[in-house]
């Protein structure tokens, strides 16, 4: 398992005791899901932001038809790992996108986000008519191919792993708490 700080671990550790839980790490080059279930095990697959903004997309903001492509490639990976998930209903995240995309959605901030996915897709949706040419407003500023390349594989992982919240650990809270 990824060390994770002792402020998170006894986070997952608390609400484990009444389920399995998922902690989500998405990195420049890869995603893992570490399953805590009272074995702990790790999943990995090789989509990350940096890999899927490098690969797909080439405009700023990308094209549908670059988000289409990199869908594509998400979604073929995810399909390797979704019998492992299976049954899994509680996922959890720390990194700093996910934070600011709860707050795009204006999820109350508190030391665990409850960030849901249908926050996740109007801030999609928001994001997809940009791509196909609405202007965005100054509360859209990052339209940024990584942002694009976030916010996709976040998207896709909430649904087709058919996770109805996202638990956002927000660490600058949880350490007040």
């Amino acid at each position: 398992m990824r060390v994770i700080n002792q402020q998170v671990d006894a986070i997952l550790n608390d609400h484990a005791k009444n389920g399995a839980v998922v902690f989500l790490t998405i990195d420049e080059n890869e995603s893992l899901f570490e399953l805590h279930d009272g074995l702990q095990t790790e999943i990995s697959i090789p989509v990350g932001y940096k890999n899927i903004r490098d690969r797909y997309f080439k405009q700023t903001p990308p094209t549908p038809a670059e988000i289409e492509y990199a869908i594509n490639e998400i979604e073929d990976e995810i399909e390797k790992i979704v019998p492992k998930l299976a049954g899994y209903e509680t996922i959890y995240n720390r990194d700093d996108f996910i934070i600011h995309l709860a707050q795009l959605s204006k999820v109350d901030d508190a030391p665990v986000m409850a960030f849901s996915r249908d926050r996740l897709e109007s801030v999609f949706g928001q994001y997809a008519e940009i791509s196909m040419g609405r202007p965005p407003s100054s509360a859209e500023s990052d339209i940024s191919p990584l942002f694009y390349a976030q916010i996709l594989l976040i998207r896709e992982f909430m649904h087709h792993f058919k996770f109805n919240q996202l638990n956002v650990i927000h660490e600058a809270h949880a350490k007040k708490a």
